[in-house]
């Protein structure tokens, strides 16, 4: 089994046991491209809560576009990399019972590994593109702030936005770092 495959199994283990603490299911869009997440909260407070972060996201090359011919659609420059961050994360709630609404400002930190999946871009089967791409694994973080809607007692929505900060090991399509702006919505429930 490779090396890929042992570290998928593991983040699922993770993603799928039971609990009693939140999850969320988000989309993200930022500087280099858009991805969709999943956020565990492992450990919470009244103004405070510890969470765990999975992220798929597809960076886009900064003149890449799609252009549409009799043919078919073709895309011009285009970049083969996935940046998936696992990461650890803090958020604070600082105005937690002194606002009277159903929403709660907060700020966010997180921080661990990247695992950075470089297709060729040259190879033009998809499939063989991913199977031959190198893996790389650098350390990142993120800082943020948001707003937390409370929608019921079992589900809430967050609109957060905050700073990518994504160095590579070296130069990695053109670029030793992918760091940016990054929106992201948020749908939490409680099982």
């Amino acid at each position: 089994m490779s090396r890929s495959n042992l570290i998928c199994i593991l983040l699922l283990s993770l993603l799928m046991g039971k609990t009693t603490n939140p999850s969320s299911f988000g989309i993200a869009t930022g500087s280099h491209g858009w991805g969709i997440s999943y956020q565990r909260i492992l450990k919470s407070n009244v103004n405070s809560e510890i969470n765990f972060e999975f992220r798929f996201y597809d960076v886009k090359g900064t003149d890449e576009f799609p252009i549409s011919t009799n043919y078919g659609t073709e895309t011009i420059n285009e970049k083969s990399l996935v940046i998936s961050p696992v990461f650890a994360g803090f958020r604070y709630y600082p105005f937690e019972g002194k606002i009277e609404n159903n929403f709660s400002p907060f700020v966010t930190l997180k921080a661990g590994p990247l695992f950075i999946f470089d297709g060729n871009e040259e190879i033009t089967s998809f499939i063989e593109r991913w199977k031959k791409a190198e893996i790389h694994v650098a350390f990142g973080g993120h800082a943020g702030i948001g707003v937390k809607f409370l929608r019921s007692n079992v589900s809430s929505i967050s609109v957060s936005a905050g700073l990518d900060i994504f160095p590579m090991n070296g130069t990695i399509d053109d670029q030793s770092q992918y760091n940016g702006f990054l929106l992201q919505f948020e749908f939490s429930w409680w099982k």
